[in-house]
């Protein structure tokens, strides 16, 4: 079961891209639920359930992703996404109130790109001990993904 949870469900048994699956995963049942209610893009109450899976996504990777390095024999294994997804549905939390076709397309991207690129402080993060350097480089990247959606937002008005 801890597998199963550290690979966000078994996005993390994805052969290519187990990242990007975990993203997808954790992004597209937030973007589905804003296209059916958009009303709930801007509700308080569903953002902070939102965040509050980031929390647990991020526990889970504190708490699972040694184990996970220990079997793998290396830093960050693809088969751990529990930490994209944590990152996936910070950015999702602070990202403005927009429409759902604009905010998760630019949310995926920024995202994916951030976390894969890893530019300036966020690679650094990665040298965090054990679980932790996992987490804060996707937590980061969901940060700035939330931004650059906020940018998105000022630049259209």
């Amino acid at each position: 079961m801890q597998r199963f949870i550290a690979g966000f469900f078994g996005t993390g048994l994805v052969p290519f891209a187990p990242g990007t699956a975990g993203t997808a995963a954790a992004m597209a049942p937030c973007a589905v639920a804003f296209m059916v209610r958009p009303d709930w893009n801007g509700w308080l109450p569903v953002r902070l359930a939102i965040l509050a899976l980031a929390l647990a996504c991020s526990a889970a990777c504190v708490l699972l992703a040694p184990a996970a390095e220990a079997r793998a024999g290396r830093r960050d294994p693809p088969e751990v996404t529990v930490d994209e997804a944590a990152g996936a549905y910070l950015a999702v939390g602070l990202a403005p109130s927009i429409d759902p076709l604009i905010l998760f397309p630019v949310l995926f991207v920024a995202f994916r790109a951030l976390d894969i690129l890893k530019p300036a402080g966020i690679r650094r993060l990665q040298e965090l001990p054990s679980g932790w350097g996992i987490l804060m480089d996707d937590l980061a990247a969901g940060a700035a993904s939330a931004a650059a959606a906020w940018c998105a937002y000022a630049a259209t008005g």
